[in-house]
């Protein structure tokens, strides 16, 4: 038979690892909601550092140019204020936000000068204005008739939107 004491230390070592138990799961969540500060700290730090960092641009061996970024990561809530306009059409695309895991977007813009000589046959006799304008949102092309030679310039421009989920 057990005696008071007996019964006594038992509830007393039940209800120590009753305490540690809980004492342990209200640890874990502290540093799971520590965990996750410090992860949300980081991705502020690392967009900071997006925000004012410059573009570098570069060229390869091959001559090809390069522009280098860095990233911004936001979250889901800070991507639909921030950009409405995107998050709309990807909702139009049919695909979920919250299945989102990037967005990219490229833009370029190629230039191009041109001198091309005229033959006297080509040109009418009355030309009176020897300069042109063409605009579009893909191509702007400009350029003038000078002695005889075409100066030309001719921009082009490409949008790119990349969604990847």
């Amino acid at each position: 038979m057990v005696n008071i004491k007996q019964k006594a230390l038992i509830i007393a070592v039940s209800i120590l690892i009753v305490m540690f138990t809980a004492q342990s799961y209200r640890l874990d969540r502290t540093q799971t909601k520590l965990g996750k500060s410090v992860q949300e700290v980081d991705r502020l730090s690392d967009n900071q550092t997006s925000l004012i960092a410059d573009v570098e641009y570069y060229r390869t061996e091959d001559s090809l140019s390069v522009a280098s970024v860095h990233k911004l990561t936001l979250t889901l809530g800070e991507y639909q204020r921030l950009d409405k306009a995107k998050s709309d059409s990807i909702k139009e695309l049919g695909y979920k936000l919250s299945r989102v895991n990037s967005v990219q977007e490229v833009k370029t813009e190629t230039n191009h000068k041109i001198k091309v000589p005229i033959k006297d046959h080509t040109l009418p006799n009355n030309l009176t204005a020897p300069c042109f304008n063409y605009s579009s949102p893909f191509l702007d092309v400009t350029g003038c008739v000078i002695d005889s030679t075409l100066h030309a310039e001719i921009k082009m421009r490409a949008d790119l939107q990349i969604i990847a989920h």
